[in-house]
């Protein structure tokens, strides 16, 4: 069933409720590719940064179009932005700029607890299913666009970094 945290919760009473409820996989699917994708056309090729980008993306999407969001479906997305974060840190960057992606994952996964109690109230789901969705999607673009304008440094790799 669906449940706290996902975005077919907007949607249950709909006819797109039911196309969540059946073929959610299909949209982490779409849009998992979608990412890696467009990472990989973007000048100077899918280089180790973007791969791990299209990692800390993949778990995202999931996450995204899951049914459910249960707070440890973001360590996977944790994991890969810290390794993102860490292989993209140069010398001129800030440490925020380092720290901030994984830090917010850390927020959103305490979000996903809100509406993960049993008997509340369907508003305050439904709220906190909007707020992950919106709050999600703009930590993917932002990473997706990160990683796709950040200038390939030849020689340098992130297990080097």
């Amino acid at each position: 069933p669906v449940g706290a945290g996902s975005i077919w919760n907007l949607f249950r009473d709909t006819n797109l409720g039911a196309v969540g409820q059946r073929w959610d996989v299909a949209f982490v699917a779409v849009a998992a590719l979608a990412a890696n994708i467009w990472l990989a056309t973007r000048s100077g090729g899918f280089n180790e940064e973007r791969q791990v980008a299209g990692l800390a993306l993949t778990s995202a999407a999931f996450i995204l179009f899951a049914k459910a969001v249960w707070p440890y479906y973001f360590m996977e997305a944790y994991v890969f932005a810290v390794v993102w974060a860490v292989g993209r840190w140069r010398e001129p960057m800030r440490l925020v700029e380092v720290w901030l992606p994984p830090a917010f994952i850390c927020a959103l996964g305490l979000l996903a607890e809100v509406g993960a109690t049993r008997d509340e109230p369907a508003r305050i789901v439904t709220l906190e299913s909007a707020a992950m969705f919106i709050l999600l999607a703009s930590w993917t673009l932002w990473l997706a666009r990160t990683s796709a304008n950040s200038p390939h440094v030849p020689g340098v790799r992130l297990k080097d970094a």
